[in-house]
């Protein structure tokens, strides 16, 4: 890639992206000034210079497309029930 230097080329950046929210549900595909949330994050790392590759994990075919929009690659879609809360728990 042009650009990115010999170090970076091995930098990946990922980012989770689930649905379900008990505080803000769909928080990822709301839009904020006219963006979706997600967007600005894809962005940031897309525009930063250190990521080679961008890469979303998301757990809905909604969120998927807008990061594929935003320029981030999504190679499958995690099934939402890994992303529950007491998931995270279970690994504390």
């Amino acid at each position: 890639m042009a650009g990115i230097s010999p170090l970076h080329q091995l930098c990946l950046a990922v980012i989770p992206a689930r649905g379900g929210s008990k505080r803000v549900p769909q928080k990822n595909i709301r839009e904020l000034c006219g963006k979706p949330i997600i967007a600005y994050s894809i962005e940031a790392a897309l525009e930063g210079g250190i990521f080679a590759r961008v890469i979303v994990s998301p757990d809905s075919d909604v969120i998927a497309t807008i990061a594929r929009h935003s320029g981030a690659e999504v190679p499958l879609l995690h099934d939402a029930s890994l992303a529950w809360q007491a998931t995270i728990r279970q690994f504390r």
